[in-house]
C-alpha cells in the first residue's frame, strides 16, 4: 500500500510492505447478526484503518433486547 500525504507543496510518500486490511476486517462486528454467533458473552477483535494508522476494539455481545412495542410517527 503506498500512502501520500501533502500539504498542498511538499508531497511524501510512505510504502507499507505487510499492509493487510480487508473488508471482513471492517465488517467483523457484524458477526453478532449471524445465528450461531450472537450468544451473550461471545467477543470478537475488529481491525481499523485510517489516518495510517491501524486501531484495533474487541466487541462484546452483552445483552439481548426486545423490542416491546413501536410508536407510530
Amino acid at each position: 500500500m503506498q500512502i501520500v500525504r501533502s500539504d498542498g507543496v511538499n508531497k511524501e510518500i510512505e510504502i507499507l510492505e505487510n499492509f493487510d486490511f480487508r473488508l471482513n476486517h471492517y465488517l467483523t462486528d457484524l458477526i453478532f447478526l449471524l445465528p450461531n454467533q450472537n450468544f451473550i458473552g461471545n467477543s470478537v477483535k475488529s481491525e481499523g484503518f485510517g489516518g495510517g494508522i491501524f486501531s484495533y476494539s474487541i466487541f462484546t455481545f452483552v445483552e439481548i433486547k426486545k423490542q416491546i412495542g413501536q410508536k407510530d410517527y
